[in-house]
């Protein structure tokens, strides 16, 4: 990654530049593998969830979970940022992109912003097409590896980068930031959001979800092999944007319930969603956990399933929302 990287410049089969990637037949192998039954990425990535239907229409799920959460698509001021100003085309990447359903609701707000959408595969589709007619004008979509070829875009050149729940899939998160540095023009916005579950409620599941316990210990033993840290740690991101040059940093956590416990009719629906994206979770982690080896597909199958009773059965339990953004210095 260094600054003489051109847009469209590195050799990869995952290099698509419609605003709606379609294959043929004859491309699928490029692009997708498959493994117990799921879909995945066919790239070095160690990315380590699945790249189907089923795992888009969770991410969807989560997208209008996270949204309905702080009630916006952005935070901090990033809408300030994306005003309209004659003479100058704004342009946004939102990098792991999954089904698009961000880029496509911020093109319908923002239709004089460009968008680029960067993640490892084209995305089967998604369950919220663009109602927008001008989109293809407006938004575009690459499909390559991040991690070996940096971000295919020339220096200073983003108004804002979009990172949303990326942090687990990545060896190098300060490498990325490096890179979105680089291609920030000054002035320039980073929007980085995760969910802290594994930190959040170990506590919790040591005592009232055994099974949940084994299978997060299962995950954690596969990812560890890959190079991969499941706990997201706030206080390393503050530290490795300092690293980096960013300035203005500002971190807010937001509680997001699991199941529909709380009193307030809007997070008992945030609840609810967000209780079925975690059952979904568990389905989309069955691969890594049967790849972690040492217990048979019929054990590892019943623990999830213990598991999934224990997340329906759980009552009080949060997980943080963690919101940073960032300025490069102008």
């Amino acid at each position: 990654m260094n600054g003489s990287v051109e847009e469209h410049d590195p050799p990869s089969p995952q290099s698509e530049t419609d605003s709606n990637i379609s294959i043929d037949s004859s491309e699928f192998p490029d692009y997708f593998t498959e493994r117990h039954g799921r879909l995945f990425h066919a790239t070095p990535s160690p990315y380590y969830l699945p790249a189907d239907h089923e795992e888009l229409y969770r991410l969807d799920l989560q997208h209008e979970k996270l949204k309905a959460l702080i009630g916006s698509n952005t935070f901090g001021p990033a809408s300030q940022l994306l005003v309209d100003e004659p003479g100058q085309r704004k342009r946004v990447l939102d990098l792991g992109c999954g089904s698009g359903i961000w880029i496509r609701e911020m093109a319908e707000q923002y239709s004089h912003v460009k968008f680029i959408g960067i993640d490892l595969f084209p995305a089967p589709g998604s369950s919220h097409p663009p109602s927008n007619e001008e989109f293809a004008m407006t938004a575009h979509f690459e499909c390559y590896n991040m991690e070996s070829y940096g971000l295919r875009i020339r220096d200073s050149t983003a108004n804002l980068i979009h990172c949303r729940c990326i942090y687990s899939g990545l060896r190098d998160f300060r490498r990325l930031l490096r890179e979105i540095h680089r291609v920030l023009r000054p002035n320039g916005l980073i929007l980085s959001a995760e969910i802290d579950f594994y930190n959040n409620i170990p506590g919790v599941i040591v005592d009232s979800m055994p099974a949940t316990r084994w299978v997060f210990e299962r995950l954690r033993c596969y990812t560890q092999t890959k190079g991969l840290t499941l706990a997201f740690q706030p206080s390393n991101i503050r530290s490795m944007l300092e690293l980096e040059g960013f300035t203005e940093i500002v971190t807010r956590e937001v509680e997001i319930p699991l199941g529909n416990w709380m009193q307030e009719e809007v997070m008992r629906a945030i609840g609810s969603k967000a209780m079925e994206v975690a059952i979904g979770y568990m389905g989309s982690i069955r691969p890594a956990v049967l790849d972690a080896g040492g217990h048979t597909e019929g054990e590892i199958d019943a623990r999830l399933q213990s598991a999934i009773g224990e997340i329906r059965d759980s009552h009080g339990i949060t997980m943080n929302y963690i919101l940073i953004h960032a300025r490069k210095v102008a």
